[in-house]
């Protein structure tokens, strides 16, 4: 079971939040530029906003392999190999299948050492208890080749609206991603000392 985020209490169209999705993506290219290292991601309900953010980023081509937005279940199966089965066993909007699509696109993308997979219900009409539910997979590729989950959340958005949700979505898997980046960065400068 992916670990639950705190609950934002704050308004994610607010000017703080918005300062913060310009200055997150600039931090994680930094830090993935100086480990070397590239991500590719997997987005289903952020539509693409990820890399579309991370875009923005100048220089960011050097780190930033691509985005599948794999928002049907026809594309999860297609371009990432997720199964009929695992799709009628997990749902489209779940944990694990955060996971499989960060498996499926990280495996697909021999360049990257990180794949990033988001899937959640943002509405409308989203079954009750999904709705506004957001799932992160952060999974790297060891310097075997073996792929391994670094991050699982289950995150509850505090927006009610479609668009600010997106943007909240954003904004959580970027903190995750940047988190993971800065420890990363860390253990290395230990090991270096």
């Amino acid at each position: 079971m992916p670990a639950r985020s705190p609950r934002p209490k704050k308004d994610t169209t607010a000017p703080e939040v918005l300062s913060v999705l310009h200055a997150l993506p600039v931090d994680i290219a930094r830090s993935l530029q100086v480990l070397g290292e590239r991500v590719v991601l997997a987005e289903s309900c952020t539509c693409g906003l990820v890399a579309s953010t991370l875009g923005r980023v100048p220089g960011i081509s050097s780190s930033l392999c691509g985005s599948a937005v794999v928002y049907r279940a026809d594309s999860k199966k297609r371009w990432l190999g997720i199964t009929k089965r695992e799709i009628e066993r997990f749902t489209t909007e779940s944990a694990e299948m955060a996971k499989l699509i960060a498996m499926g696109i990280l495996s697909r993308t021999p360049e990257a050492n990180w794949g990033i997979g988001v899937v959640g219900h943002l509405g409308p009409e989203a079954p009750p208890k999904k709705d506004g539910l957001l799932y992160l997979c952060i999974i790297r590729r060891t310097k075997k080749g073996k792929l391994k989950i670094k991050e699982e959340w289950e995150h509850a958005l505090t927006s009610k609206d479609r668009a600010p949700r997106q943007q909240e979505a954003v904004e959580v898997v970027l903190t995750h991603f940047a988190r993971i980046l800065e420890k990363k960065m860390t253990k290395e400068k230990l090991q270096k000392s």
